[in-house]
């Protein structure tokens, strides 16, 4: 399903939530900034989410008041609460390789590997849109430390779900977009984990 301003201003009627959907958000050129601050590109179904929505006071992740002190908090928590998993639920990734010993070593394993996997821009709450591939269509997950599920197809569908249940619109059919490591956590992909949420 397209994100389209129709869609945005259905969205709007339907939400409990004091959010501008359909309204004019960013401009272009402050979205081109907050990506050269970060050092990354956004996908384009992201952008026109930006540029149409006005989110300023809401519940939303502030991009329409940008810090990338806020942005950096954001990711911070995912990454401590993995680290919180593997300490005390003896979560790991066979990614990471034997287990070190030492506790400053584990935890450096894991904030090393955290940093090469798909990027995360924040949205609702514990909710996160894979930044990769940089194209429209990427799933968004719901992050609790190790408890890592899909929360919508994509950006429109996780809208749906998320701010206007009733809706008319029709959820979306196809597969949903594989993105590595995120993905190996909503599906619980056999050998990709021990302990945390792998342990069932």
């Amino acid at each position: 399903m397209d994100l389209t301003i129709d869609f945005l201003k259905e969205l709007r009627e339907r939400s409990n939530e004091p959010i501008q959907f359909g309204e004019h958000g960013l401009a272009a050129p402050e979205i081109d900034a907050i990506e050269k601050d970060l050092g990354f590109p956004f996908p384009q179904d992201f952008r026109f989410f930006l540029q149409n929505t006005s989110g300023s006071g809401g519940a939303l992740f502030p991009w329409w008041d940008f810090s990338k002190e806020a942005y950096t908090q954001s990711i911070n928590w995912i990454i401590d609460g993995l680290i919180f998993d593997v300490r005390h639920d003896d979560l790991w990734l066979n990614r990471w390789g034997e287990k070190p010993t030492s506790r400053e070593e584990i935890e450096n394993t894991v904030r090393a590997d955290f940093e090469t996997w798909p990027r995360l821009l924040p949205i609702y709450g514990h909710r996160y849109l894979s930044a990769e591939p940089v194209e429209s269509g990427n799933p968004v997950f719901s992050i609790m430390q190790s408890d890592i599920i899909y929360y919508g197809h994509d950006l429109t569908d996780y809208l749906l779900r998320e701010f206007a249940p009733s809706s008319p619109f029709d959820v979306p059919q196809d597969p949903i977009k594989f993105v590595p490591v995120w993905s190996n956590f909503a599906e619980t992909t056999d050998g990709f984990a021990t302990g945390g949420w792998f342990k069932g």
